[in-house]
C-alpha cells in the first residue's frame, strides 16, 4: 500500500481520533498501514507514534499480532518498533510475557533472530527475549 498524498493524511486523522479515543479497535490497523515503500517517511512515524500512545499491554499485544504482516511490508518500521520495545524496560518485559504466549511465537522468534543480524548492537536485549521466551514457565 503506497502511503501518500491527502488520503494518507486523511487516514491519519481518523486513526488520531481513534487513539485519542483509545479505541483499541484501530490500534493494529494503524501498525497495519506501516509501509516501507512510503514517501512519507513523517506519517510512518507518526502512526507509530499513535501506536505508542495506547495502553502498554494493548501496544505489544498489536505489535506481536502485526509482527508477520509487518515482516513482509513494513520490516524497516518494524524494527523500529522492535528497537525501542528493546531499549524500554517495562515494554521489554512485557513483549516477553506476551510471546511466550503467542500463536505466532516461532514466526516472532525468527523474525528476532533476524532483527539481530541488523542489529547486533541489540545482542544482549534479543538473546535476553529468545532465552526468557523459551525457557520453562
Amino acid at each position: 500500500m503506497q502511503t501518500s498524498g491527502s488520503g494518507a493524511h486523511e487516514l491519519f486523522a481518523l486513526f488520531q481520533d481513534a487513539a485519542t479515543k483509545k479505541d483499541v479497535d484501530y490500534l493494529l490497523r494503524i501498525l497495519q498501514t506501516l509501509d516501507d515503500d512510503s514517501e512519507d517517511a513523517d506519517l510512518m512515524k507518526d502512526l507509530i507514534g499513535l501506536a505508542e500512545s495506547y495502553d502498554l499491554h494493548d501496544y505489544i499485544q498489536a505489535v506481536l499480532d502485526a509482527n508477520a504482516q509487518l515482516t513482509i511490508q513494513a520490516q524497516g518500521w518494524l524494527d523500529v518498533i522492535t528497537y525501542r520495545i528493546l531499549n524500554s524496560r517495562p515494554y521489554c518485559q512485557h513483549y516477553v510475557q506476551l510471546l511466550r504466549e503467542h500463536q505466532e511465537k516461532n514466526v516472532i522468534t525468527a523474525y528476532l533472530r533476524c532483527f539481530l543480524e541488523r542489529n547486533p548492537e541489540k545482542r544482549q536485549s534479543v538473546e535476553e527475549v529468545l532465552h526468557q521466551t523459551t525457557e520453562s514457565l
